[in-house]
């Protein structure tokens, strides 16, 4: 089997960053001299740190979510117990937006998972087909 020629890389770790930070493989195959397909291949040697990068950033952006929708509840209660139906009304609305922003988030979530693992497959029977040339 054929070593990976970015894991052997001087400048492996600023290749990783890139990869992780979303740069383009063309521009990564161009700035350290690699080819893209070898980027590519490399990623796939990253992807772990990837998802789990992914994953934290998304646990985030929930954490955060649910902390404003709990304020918009509050401010919805205070409002009710006031008669604030202007007020009521707001934070009704603030609350919806929040739980439509938590759906987004994790169908878009879900569905770069099974772009990831499709993709996977995908390079798993290249390595497979060329194996067998």
């Amino acid at each position: 089997m054929r070593t990976c020629s970015i894991c052997s890389h001087q400048q492996r770790p600023e290749i990783d960053r890139a990869l992780l930070e979303g740069i383009p493989l063309r521009d990564i195959a161009e700035r350290w001299g690699v080819s893209k397909t070898a980027a590519h291949r490399h990623k796939g040697h990253v992807a772990g740190v990837l998802r789990a990068q992914q994953a934290l950033t998304v646990e985030r952006l929930l954490s955060d979510l649910a902390d404003l929708q709990q304020r918009a509840l509050r401010l919805l209660t205070k409002a009710e117990r006031t008669d604030d139906l202007r007020g009521a009304l707001a934070a009704t609305r603030e609350a919806r937006e929040t739980v439509m922003a938590i759906a987004k988030i994790i169908e878009t979530s879900e569905l770069e998972g099974r772009i990831t693992k499709l993709e996977e497959i995908i390079e798993q029977r290249r390595a497979h087909e060329q194996g067998k040339d």
